[in-house]
């Protein structure tokens, strides 16, 4: 029987008692106790990003039940990006609820993606450019996964994730009513209120269904005098920044091919660079960034980026021109280090040393007294 305190006779069943009220008017109790912090993580097929976004390359990636942005300039390869993610989630399983606001893919662009499009129970494409109809699909999808997948077995349950591009596209519907009449009046910040209510209420139907949401942004140079260096400005208004759990930024710049014989084609970029940087995260250490590379012709390979974060944390240290393991084991040039051989080998290794180096602490040191 439970103790009863001496002042009001209420008893510590008491406190617990309100519980079953507060799940009625829509609180989610969660038991911590039958749950992980993060119950699933997709795998972006590369592991520098999944280490970028979760603090692990082996076993990491985008975070269920949460809200992500990928912020760029115009051109910066968020789209590519997206589908890559797009294409993990379709590879473990996952229904992939593609949100087109742009109106600019293909069946052929997902196609080269890897991604089956055929398929309805693995790829579903909306087009809109409404804000509210976006909060509409976010919402009734959300709602009829949980339903369904409520009480079921891990096996049993259908998986989905919803990707957004790109919320900087989203127009409110006094606007959409005004470009139907041929009008234009000032906005007002009314975009932007519009646009952190949805994102409010994706973050919630995130959670309670627990489908990650991802979307990406369009960002421009902040002319200001006193804007961050280090981070370009996101569309959508403040709010933004706020209801994400990830952000990352992408700048970019294009690369010439130097293996080709001297011809007209030198002219052309044959690849992308890539600087991923985490602007907010939970998992890893602030500003965490590397360098990927897209190949036009070949892709995204899943060891791009290594090389950079392993020379950052320690794992490789260039001598000369040459690279070297921590215990002073020559390895070679960058040429025959940064390949899918030596990565293969090695990737063990630098996941457990990156995650030493770069996840957030858990519990914070105790410092000894110095008596």
């Amino acid at each position: 029987m439970a103790k009863k305190t001496e002042d009001s006779g209420s008893s510590m069943d008491d406190i617990f008692a309100v519980d079953k009220e507060l799940e009625k008017m829509g609180v989610i109790n969660r038991d911590l106790a039958k749950e992980s912090t993060i119950s699933e993580w997709i795998d972006t097929g590369v592991y520098a990003l999944n280490g970028i976004i979760s603090g692990r390359m082996i076993g990491g990636g985008v975070p269920s039940g949460r809200l992500m942005e990928i912020a760029g300039l115009s051109g910066t390869g968020k789209s590519f990006l997206m589908r890559r993610i797009a294409k993990g989630a379709q590879d473990t399983g996952h229904l992939v609820i593609y949100i087109d606001t742009e109106n600019a893919e293909t069946v052929e662009g997902f196609q080269n993606s890897g991604l089956d499009v055929q398929d309805r129970k693995k790829f579903q494409l909306f087009n809109t450019a409404s804000i509210d109809n976006v909060e509409n699909i976010i919402a009734k999808k959300c709602k009829a996964l949980a339903s369904y997948n409520e009480g079921k077995k891990e096996d049993e349950k259908i998986k989905a994730i919803i990707v957004l591009d790109s919320l900087g596209m989203l127009r409110t519907k006094t606007e959409m009513e005004q470009n139907e009449k041929g009008e234009y009046s000032q906005d007002m910040g009314r975009r932007a209120k519009d646009i952190g209510r949805m994102l409010r209420a994706a973050n919630d139907w995130a959670m309670r269904a627990n489908v990650p949401i991802i979307f990406t942004n369009h960002q421009f140079k902040d002319p200001s005098p006193f804007a961050s260096k280090t981070f370009d400005k996101s569309s959508g208004g403040e709010k933004v920044a706020y209801v994400v759990s990830t952000a990352i930024q992408i700048r970019s710049s294009m690369s010439k091919d130097e293996t080709d014989d001297a011809s007209s084609m030198t002219d052309l970029a044959y690849g992308e660079n890539l600087k991923i940087r985490a602007k907010k995260t939970r998992f890893v250490i602030p500003f965490l960034e590397t360098n990927l590379y897209i190949d036009f012709r070949r892709g995204l390979s899943e060891y791009s980026g290594l090389l950079d974060i392993a020379e950052r944390i320690g794992f490789l240290k260039k001598v000369g021109q040459k690279y070297q393991l921590e215990d002073g084991t020559e390895v070679g040039k960058a040429a025959e280090v940064d390949t899918p051989e030596f990565w293969g080998a090695h990737i063990k290794e630098l996941d457990e040393k990156f995650q030493k180096e770069c996840s957030l602490s858990r519990v914070a040191p105790k410092i000894e007294s110095e008596e």
